[in-house]
């Protein structure tokens, strides 16, 4: 029965099928299954999960090789005997062997580079067991990895060579690495560069996948340097000297002696301009005098302090061939791919002098039978940046590239390894915390121009390094020119500076030694010679003390009168102070408080109540600022202080409010630096802190300054509740401080950091409302930390937690609104309860089930709106409804109804503009409302319409504050304009959609689903550099984590 090939049923589906599509390609590789129970029905299960995702066992890999090396060597496999060794796989044998005989009768054409007689014999086709696959002949095999084989072929409808690489078996049942081989093969293809291996065809080999490439005559920089090591006789730590008895390529001996005798450096006629000027053919170099190779051979290894031969032609050529690679990187840097792989292994060098960049970084060369999947995996590692091997997927750019490619030319400089280890951890330690060994410590003879540029090239800062590889390749011209170069050596303070940095405490408790002798030197001589000094000034003190002590006797009896009638006085003006401030003090907590003046119909009374308070308390300010300095007023005053810039900024004056509440967090400060037993002062400063964060975070700006006194707030509120664990109040003001830095750390981008706080909010929370279930100030703080978890949550791309968070809070929102129908507030956050849950689906892809949610919050929030319609947030929250509720019809084909709610928005968004012009949460309902009306335009073939709309949406974004949603906005507005955009511009738009949509991952959006389903960004989907930046976000953040 003929079978699709199941590497093309896989990968051609996008990512969100492939899921599905693994199944179907398995089952084209198996037939029935066997019964549970029965034997093979273990492997069956096994390959089948191999299938779906989970990749091959050890032992049937380690199977696997065996049947695949006794095919190789000629032998004949006995199938039913293989059965009865081994009965668990024996299902999973039968159905891989097609595969297995495949991949032994490419081994089988394998052909050692050093062996000239059968490489003559496979050109004239005279080699027993050669193959021909499709449109190709193998010659031989060239390298061999986990996650690659490379073959040198013979294209036969072009008649050309061609590097064949497959996908090995185990690699090719994971379809995690077929995806990724497809996407290295379209991320190639794509790029068309001169110095970049082009791809020549993409297809498979029976079940293997494959792509053929330009086959490049010559060697890696990798197999380079290690014959440079032979010929200059360098040892180093992790190796000895190569031996120069062992059988290597002529071909790599001749390129290696081309380097050192400076036969790629350009002559002096030529244009020094030109720095990528190559030569002929290795095969036309002088002739390889015995008489100048042998000192060399036998050299004994160099220390680090002793100088080369290599002499200026040798590293010029070097300098050189980083300007090469350099380019090549910019080019593709510039097409939106980075290689994130660079070594000298990637690195090809031609018999031209032309260097290639390639990505054989995986394969293992045939000849070099110590080199394991393990030694690839540090050989990668040698080379990684450090925001590699910290995991920083956000910091992975362009100067990941740049720092790989200065690591390989430190070690074409010195011949010494990079980063030296064995171990996986050490060489990651290393990575992260050590500086390499300076280059003219190596390598005297290296210039220091050149030096310094390859060291800002590997600075562990990103920051610190080239910000574009062009800019990389121009200092590398400007020192080939002997022009000044823009890079600048490290300075002896600097380096102490990262010395300190990466060995904090040492530096400490070296700098703490240094402090404290230098101190109690200091302190020793000055007391000596305050000794002498006292000594001569002791005898005039005793005199003039003993006056003084009879003068003060006397003075001090006339004191104590006097002291006597100024406190009676004061007892009796602290009194009436007392008295007029707790009347203030009821005065206000009547009008902020009383449920009756919470009513939105009562809002206008009440903000006069509290102005009138706010009066009040001014004139106590006044009156005890001229006694700020007794330490009881100043509690007194802080206490003032934090009621004025609380009322100011209730009655709609944020920055006085924030300044007085900044005067008396600064009161409260001191005074708990002066009494840090005071719970009371803790208590009031934790408060204070609180607000000041919330004012600081989503009024003002100042996300981070807002952090920093939401964490100190959380930090005091966990001491106190630590002082007292069973005090429930104690308890829910960490909880509410925990709630709010989460919240706050989400909107900055924190995501995880945001979950956990308000899942720890939660928690708190919940037990609090099971203790006191009719504590509705413990209800009401639970339902609004479920309605900001699942706001989280959605943005985190947990769908199904952030419905089941926002359903919570419909829940206990609607049982507070019943218990107190008079609390119109519980209305209103219950209608926007329901608003979120619609707006939630609606994203997620279910906009009809969104429907009906919208319409109960419809139904509850225009109740509430009407009844006070001078309220702006509950004209807000109808407003909002409405937008959510167009967006839904719209991405259900209803597009009248969509116009019609999306119109009744705009006309409410419009008017509380113009009466808030500088709440930035209005325009930012407006610029949304201006997206979904384009998109409603676009689909209904307006395209003018709809442009005049995207237009709109990006310039009020444009003024934003950049948050998850207004980025995630941006990038949605900017693929919508790309199919409205001219041609000759289209590509242009395309590379600013796929910047803004960066933007918006960077700054944490991580809605993986959404960026498959929505048709928003249907323009960007075919991009590789799309396809790369979802695989992205599916990456684990720590892979290295054990």
């Amino acid at each position: 029965m003929n079978h699709p090939d199941p590497f093309k049923v896989a990968v051609t589906m996008d990512s969100r099928e492939l899921g599905e599509g693994l199944p179907q390609a398995g089952s084209l590789l198996r037939s029935d299954p066997p019964e549970v129970g029965h034997a093979g029905s273990k492997s069956f299960a096994y390959v089948e999960s191999c299938l779906t995702g989970a990749g091959l066992a050890p032992e049937l890999a380690e199977l696997a090789e065996e049947i695949t090396g006794r095919l190789q060597a000629g032998e004949v496999i006995d199938l039913d005997d293989y059965a009865v060794r081994y009965p668990e796989w024996a299902v999973a044998i039968r159905h891989l062997m097609p595969i297995l005989r495949e991949m032994a009768a490419l081994g089988r054409t394998t052909v050692g580079e050093g062996d000239s007689g059968h490489a003559r014999a496979v050109a004239e086709g005279a080699i027993e067991g050669e193959r021909i696959l499709g449109d190709f002949r193998v010659l031989r095999e060239v390298g061999r990895g986990g996650m690659g084989i490379v073959y040198e072929a013979e294209q036969l409808s072009l008649g050309r060579r061609v590097a064949l690489k497959v996908l090995p078996l185990a690699a090719a049942m994971d379809p995690r690495a077929l995806q990724r081989f497809q996407l290295e093969a379209q991320a190639a293809a794509w790029l068309q560069h001169p110095q970049i291996v082009p791809v020549y065809a993409v297809g498979s080999l029976g079940d293997v996948p494959y792509y053929a490439m330009q086959f490049i005559e010559g060697a890696s920089l990798a197999e380079l340097i290690v014959e440079l090591r032979r010929l200059e006789g360098v040892g180093c730590e992790d190796s000895p000297i190569p031996n120069p008895n062992e059988s290597r390529s002529s071909g790599i001996i001749s390129l290696a002696r081309g380097l050192l005798s400076g036969w790629f450096t350009p002559s002096h006629e030529e244009d020094e301009d030109d720095d990528r000027s190559g030569v002929g053919p290795v095969s036309d170099l002088p002739a390889f005098d015995p008489s100048v190779g042998a000192g060399r051979l036998n050299r004994r290894p160099k220390s680090l302090t002793e100088v080369s031969t290599r002499g200026q032609d040798y590293v010029r050529t070097v300098a050189r061939l980083g300007v090469q690679a350099a380019e090549a990187l910019e080019y593709a840097h510039e097409h939106g791919i980075v290689h994130r792989d660079i070594k000298p292994a990637n690195l090809l060098l031609d018999r031209r002098g032309v260097l290639w960049v390639t990505d054989f970084g995986l394969a293992r060369g045939s000849g070099d039978t110590g080199l394991t999947l393990t030694g690839d995996v540090l050989g990668t590692l040698r080379y990684m940046s450090p925001e590699q091997a910290l995991a920083k997927r956000a910091l992975i750019d362009r100067r990941t590239d740049i720092y790989s490619l200065g690591a390989t030319l430190y070690e074409l400089l010195t011949l010494q390894p990079f980063v030296t280890g064995t171990d996986r951890q050490e060489i990651l330690r290393r990575v992260i915390e050590e500086e390499p060994v300076p280059i003219r410590r190596h390598s005297p003879e290296v210039p220091v121009d050149l030096a310094t540029v390859v060291t800002k090239a590997i600075s562990k800062d990103p920051t610190g390094r080239y910000v574009t590889a062009q800019h990389f390749a121009d200092d590398l011209r400007r020192f080939l020119k002997g022009r000044p170069i823009a890079a600048r050596p490290t300075g002896f303070l600097k380096q102490a500076w990262r010395w300190c940095r990466r060995r904090p405490l040492t530096a400490g408790l070296a700098m703490g030694l240094a402090a404290a002798l230098t101190v109690g030197f200091v302190g020793v001589l000055w007391s000596w010679r305050v000794a002498v000094h006292q000594q001569g000034l002791m005898r005039q003190a005793q005199r003039e003390s003993d006056q003084a002590l009879a003068s003060a006797s006397r003075a001090n009896q006339a004191l104590l009168i006097a002291n006597a009638h100024e406190r009676a006085a004061h007892d009796r003006a602290q009194r009436r102070f007392v008295l007029a401030r707790e009347a203030v003090e009821q005065y206000y907590t009547g009008a902020s408080q009383d449920v009756l003046l919470l009513q939105p119909q009562m809002e206008s009374l009440r903000k006069r109540l509290l102005g009138t308070a706010l009066s009040f308390y001014k004139r106590l300010q006044a009156t005890i600022e001229e006694e700020a300095d007794d330490p009881r007023t100043r509690v007194e005053l802080a206490t003032v202080y934090r009621q004025v810039g609380r009322i100011a900024v209730e009655v709609g004056s944020r920055s006085a409010g924030l300044e007085a509440l900044e005067r008396a967090r600064e009161l409260l400060d001191e005074l708990v630096r002066n009494d840090p037993a005071d719970s009371e002062i803790r208590r009031d400063l934790a408060s204070c802190l609180d607000f000041i964060g919330k004012l600081e975070v989503y009024t003002s700006g100042r996300e981070s300054e807002g952090e920093r006194s939401l964490e100190r707030s959380l930090e005091l509120c966990e001491a106190l509740s630590a002082e007292n664990p069973n005090d429930a109040d104690d308890r829910f003001a960490v909880a509410a401080a925990a709630g709010e830095l989460g919240y706050a750390r989400a909107r900055t981008g924190r995501i995880t950091e945001g979950l956990l706080s308000l899942g720890r909010e939660r928690d708190i929370l919940e037990r609090l409302v099971g203790e006191h279930p009719d504590h509705d100030l413990y209800r009401n703080q639970l339902a609004l930390n479920y309605g900001q978890l699942g706001e989280i949550q959605a943005d985190a791309g947990q769908i199904s937690e952030a419905l089941y968070s926002q359903e919570q809070a419909a829940a206990h929102l609607g049982r507070l609104a019943t218990d107190q129908p008079e609390v119109a507030v519980y209305r209103r956050r219950l209608g926007q309860a329901e608003t979120d849950t619609g707006r939630l689906l609606s994203d997620s892809g279910r906009p009809s089930e969104a429907l009906p949610h919208l319409e109960r919050s419809l139904s509850i929030l225009e109740q509430v709106a009407g009844e006070v319609p001078a309220v702006s947030s509950y004209q807000r929250a109808v407003a909002e409804c409405y937008d959510v509720m167009g967006a839904a019809q719209a991405k259900l084909g209803r597009r009248d109804e969509a116009t019609r709610s999306l119109a009744r928005a705009r006309a409410t968004q419009k008017r509380l503009i113009a009466d808030h012009p500088d709440f930035i949460a209005y325009q930012a309902d407006l610029a949304e409302n201006y997206l979904w009306t384009g998109v409603v335009y676009q689909d209904s073939g307006r395209p003018v319409d709809a442009l005049r709309e995207f237009s709109n949406a990006r310039a009020l974004l444009g003024r934003m504050a950049p948050g998850i949603d207004s980025l995630y906005a941006l990038a949605c507005i900017e693929t919508r304009l790309i199919p409205l955009t001219g041609p000759a511009e289209r590509g242009a738009q395309a590379d600013r959609a796929m910047a803004a949509l960066r933007r918006a991952v960077a700054r944490g959006y991580r809605g993986v689903d959404a960026l498959r389903t929505d048709p928003s960004f249907d323009s960007l989907r075919s991009r590789p550099d799309f396809q790369g930046l979802l695989l992205d976000l599916q990456f684990p953040d720590s892979p290295f984590a054990s």
